[in-house]
C-alpha cells in the first residue's frame, strides 16, 4: 500500500492542493519499506488525485481537501 501525506516540512499541510510536498510511504503489513518525497507539481482542482494515483498512491492524508480532489 502506498500513502501519500501531503506535507509542509516535516508538518501535515492544511490544505492538500497548496502542500509543499508529498511524503509517500510504502508499507507492507505493518511495516514502512520505501518512503520518498515528491514535489507538488501545483494546484488544478482534480488533477492531484490523479496525478497521485499515477503514482500508484492508494491513500492521502492532509489537514484538508476541497470537493474537486475528492
Amino acid at each position: 500500500m502506498k500513502i501519500a501525506v501531503a506535507s509542509e516540512g516535516k508538518n501535515v499541510t492544511e490544505h492538500f492542493g497548496h502542500c509543499e510536498n508529498f511524503n509517500i510511504f510504502e508499507a507492507e503489513g505493518d511495516k514502512i519499506v520505501k518512503s520518498n518525497s515528491v514535489p507538488n507539481p501545483g494546484h488544478k482542482p482534480g488533477f492531484l488525485p490523479n496525478f497521485l494515483n499515477d503514482l500508484g498512491v492508494n491513500v492521502i492524508i492532509s489537514g484538508g481537501m476541497g470537493g474537486g480532489a475528492i
